[in-house]
């Protein structure tokens, strides 16, 4: 077992053995309220940091972490009415008497961690949990591995479920005895991995502290501006060297009077082919923080964009989070840098210390490897870091593959001089130039030349002997070393050197255009959007593909001719079957199934419309006017509102997105604020401001500032609450309001 685990107690519910208790042993000299070998971990404890040891929370979390030393963020199901009590925060409001329960996770993703609270110990496993994915109007079911469930109480009350589920998350469902006795359920889409990635600096860059955006902190509880991010650059850009799954981006704003974020782009890039995901708000509206799940599958990120718009300004930054899991690390536990990638998408069981099992294998039977990180007896010995993947082999410790960069057996020789990459195996390019020994340098990991380029040729390889041509602007201009197009893209291309198309499906300037949905397989044009495969069934027109079939002809390209036998010789444009029409007037009685708009009865409802025949209309609270084309339940709400639908306003003492801010202490009693903005709707005596953080004005008192310091108060002063004159009063009147004689 890797030497940080120190579990405290085991508990086994049949076939099922969890670890109740356990705490991350750490070398590193870690600031306050940080842990871990790179002090990455934020700590999130009930009662503050002071209750945080080694990522152990003495108290227990906070409530809006789970999981594994408190570092899932969760969030509440859908409050429906008859379910109100799984989301109240009341763990001894339960469920009545119902032995099928449908949860509505209030963020449509993946799923890696559920906490469920039970009136009863010893329930979760008289408990089936399921959950539902919704393609095409079918529901698709994922079952969660239930091997390392995790009870977090000593009573047997509550548990933490690691689900990790393949695709987004709909609904769950609760049966069983056990779900008669269910009290609260908690959703998480995963954890912050943004901290263990690399924030990457331009050359001239003159930004300041890119690292405090990731450190854990929202701008409430930051003592100034000083503690967010600063960038010159209008764009803050990380990279992820790791594999991972990123389920949903928090984007945490300066405040508005601090040159926030306004109109801005979050760019994904993905590892799998290349694969763009563009997120554009492109109104002038404020808000806090902004949720952003981004439409990847699977969603290993490569990059992250997050950019003002050409000619923008510079930036500040309170906070980035990336949540989700990242995978091959050097710690191999319930909760490390990252966790290993297992066939279930686990982390490997820890056994006992004490088997006497040869090296490389342990378990009550020495049955099991190694897990992925060690090796050697006990696997107390950690795979060398420059092991690809950290993966060696576990009786010698030999590396399987070298990081790029490093070769030997165990990876510990740097590539020599004109030689790259995994392994060593490339050679530098012949367009570098060479050093005084007339050698051709290159950084021994990317293989970037050091000494820059010969014959003019640009890139950080040297790979292009010109800018693209498809940088915007008619010299085609780009950075001399890195090839960056300085004006940005022609339409059709997109990254930083614009050599990629548009993703598929999209087209235009920053490919933010989408091609016709009535483009087979939904392809068009890069750079004009015709479609490029032709019409789906049903439509012609030349490259818009914009006509339907003409009456009596149907199918691809409209060749095929309705049957004489249709009534009025009319059928589907699509299938060629004939319409349901009455003999009298003619009029069709054709319906499409739920979700789904005529008249072809094939395609999702547009925005913002959902239901049968899309004859309702999204909730006008929806952002963006985006709702579930089955449901009718909103994708995210817009800030003040809640509610599968949004059809609730943000209870007291709650405003933002999803109602997850918390009002400013100094709004009065705490609970009266704009559920939209979180400006105070009253103050108390002696305050203003939208946080009601600023002090009346100099000879002003009392609630809203409204009242005058009496004009016998000496120098005017009076106490910004109730008035009194705090330097006593002039003219023989009497104190403490100086009002009379």
């Amino acid at each position: 077992m890797p030497p940080s685990l120190k579990p405290v107690t085991y508990k086994t519910f049949g076939l099922l053995t969890l670890v109740s208790l356990f705490s991350y042993s750490t070398q590193a000299n870690c600031k306050y309220g940080y842990f871990g070998d790179t002090c990455g971990f934020k700590c999130h404890c009930d009662g503050g940091d002071s209750h945080c040891t080694e990522g152990n929370c003495t108290k227990g979390c906070d409530h809006k972490y789970i999981g594994p030393l408190c570092q899932y963020r969760a969030f509440p199901p859908i409050e429906e009415p008859s379910t109100r009590w799984m989301m109240d925060g009341n763990p001894n409001t339960c469920n009545n008497g119902n032995r099928h329960l449908v949860a509505v996770p209030t963020f449509v993703t993946r799923v890696t961690y559920m906490r469920v609270t039970f009136r009863k110990p010893d329930r979760i496993n008289k408990t089936e949990i399921s959950m539902y994915h919704v393609a095409n109007g079918t529901d698709i079911v994922m079952t969660c591995s239930r091997r390392f469930t995790r009870q977090v109480d000593e009573a047997g009350k509550v548990y933490d479920v690691p689900c990790y589920t393949a695709r987004p998350t709909h609904s769950i469902t609760f049966d069983g005895e056990g779900a008669l006795h269910l009290c609260e359920i908690l959703i998480s889409p995963g954890r912050n991995i943004a901290p263990f990635q690399t924030v990457f600096k331009f050359v001239g860059d003159k930004s300041q502290r890119l690292n405090a955006a990731l450190d854990g902190l929202i701008y409430q509880d930051r003592l100034s501006l000083q503690d967010c991010a600063y960038t010159t650059q209008r764009k803050y850009q990380l990279t992820y060297p790791a594999k991972n799954e990123v389920n949903m981006i928090l984007v945490f704003n300066s405040p508005e009077t601090d040159s926030p974020l306004i109109k801005f782009r979050v760019e994904l890039e993905s590892r799998r082919n290349n694969e763009f995901y563009i997120f554009n708000k492109v109104d002038n509206s404020y808000s806090a923080f902004f949720i952003i799940i981004p439409d990847l599958n699977p969603g290993d990120i490569k990059k992250l964009d997050i950019r003002k718009p050409i000619g923008g300004s510079s930036f500040f930054l309170c906070e980035v989070e990336t949540l989700g899991e990242q995978y091959c690390c050097t710690q191999n536990f319930l909760l490390g840098s990252c966790i290993e990638n297992t066939t279930d998408n686990l982390p490997a069981c820890h056994k006992r210390e004490n088997t006497p099992c040869k090296a490389g294998f342990i378990g009550d039977f020495c049955e099991d490897p190694c897990p992925r990180g060690y090796h050697g007896h006990l696997c107390k010995s950690k795979c060398d870091d420059h092991c690809h993947e950290h993966k060696c082999d576990p009786v010698t410790g030999d590396c399987i593959e070298c990081n790029p960069g490093y070769h030997g057996s165990k990876c510990l020789k740097r590539c020599p001089s004109g030689f790259y990459g995994s392994g060593c195996s490339k050679e530098c390019s012949i367009h570098c130039k060479t050093n005084k020994h007339f050698t051709r340098e290159c950084d021994y990991v990317t293989g970037h030349c050091l000494n820059g380029c010969l014959n003019g040729r640009i890139g950080e390889n040297c790979q292009y002997d010109k800018c693209s041509d498809h940088c915007k602007g008619g010299n085609k201009q780009c950075d001399g070393r890195f090839g960056t197009c300085l004006s940005g893209c022609e339409p059709g291309y997109i990254g930083l050197e614009c050599y990629s198309e548009c993703p598929k499906g999209t087209y235009g300037d920053e490919c933010l255009q989408e091609c016709r949905q009535t483009c087979d397989n939904g392809e068009c044009d890069n750079i004009n959007g015709n479609c490029t495969k032709g019409c789906i069934a049903g439509f012609q027109g030349a490259g818009l593909c914009d006509t339907a079939c003409e009456q009596g002809t149907y199918g691809k390209g409209c060749k095929e001719e309705c049957s004489p036998n249709c009534i009025g010789g009319k059928c589907d444009i699509v299938t060629g079957k004939c319409f349901q029409c009455d003999i009298v007037t003619g009029k069709c009685f054709r319906e499409c199934s739920v979700g789904y708009k005529p008249p072809l009865c094939n395609e999702e409802c547009d925005r913002p419309y959902f239901g049968t025949n899309c004859a309702q209309r999204c909730s006008s609270s929806c952002q963006g006017g985006l709702c579930h084309p089955f449901t009718g339940v909103c994708n995210l709400c817009k800030p003040g509102a809640y509610g599968s639908r949004c059809h609730k306003e943000c209870p007291q003492g709650k405003y933002g997105v999803g109602c997850l801010m918390n009002c400013a202490d100094n709004c009065q009693g705490q609970t009266s604020c704009e559920a939209d903005t979180g400006t105070c709707t009253k103050c108390p005596p002696g305050r203003r401001g939208p946080s009601c953080n600023d002090e009346c004005n100099f000879g002003k008192y009392g609630p809203g500032c409204n009242h005058f310091c009496s004009e016998y108060c000496h120098k005017g002063v009076c106490n910004k609450v109730d008035g009194s004159c705090t330097e006593g009063c002039v003219g023989n009147y009497k104190p403490p309001a100086c009002l009379s004689k």
